[in-house]
């Protein structure tokens, strides 16, 4: 599972390429290495998880023909399903489902008004390596006085 912001970086991305190459026909492979291109922006959006090889590999994907949805589709799965990036955005994203899930609004939202609550279950999940239950969070999260009021209970 990937977190909304990571989601939201690859569809932008994937819009991007989409009208540059319909209006410039720019191809990948005449790209200069490091270019802030679109084409460029996969991997520095997905926090530079690729290896020059995984790079390189993507770069052949494209091929001739980078305006193809097939192909364009390929590249941004390829990088969506780096392990290396599911590793980092995991934690991430197992917050923002606490909050969705249990208290049904965004991290932000009322009555926090900031991401302090979100960063503080983050760092615990961290500190915990990942593991929710050593870090009791679902117990946290379903004992909270904003989740039992919505049932009744308090």
């Amino acid at each position: 599972m990937i977190s909304q912001l990571v989601c939201r970086r690859i569809y932008e991305t994937l819009s991007g390429l989409c009208k540059l190459s319909r209006s410039t026909r720019i191809r990948v492979t005449d790209l200069p290495s490091g270019s802030n291109s679109e084409e460029a922006g996969f991997d520095t959006d997905a926090g530079g998880v690729l290896t020059s090889a995984d790079k390189a590999q993507l770069v052949s994907v494209l091929g001739a023909t980078p305006a193809d949805n097939a192909k364009r589709a390929s590249v941004v799965r390829t990088v969506a399903e780096n392990s290396t990036l599911q590793q980092r955005e995991f934690n991430n994203a197992f917050v923002l489902m606490q909050y969705f899930s249990y208290l049904q609004r965004n991290p932000d939202d009322p009555p926090d008004n900031d991401q302090s609550g979100y960063n503080f279950w983050l760092g615990k999940l961290n500190e915990f390596n990942g593991n929710f239950v050593n870090a009791e969070m679902v117990k946290a999260f379903i004992s909270a006085g904003e989740y039992r009021t919505r049932f009744g209970q308090n």
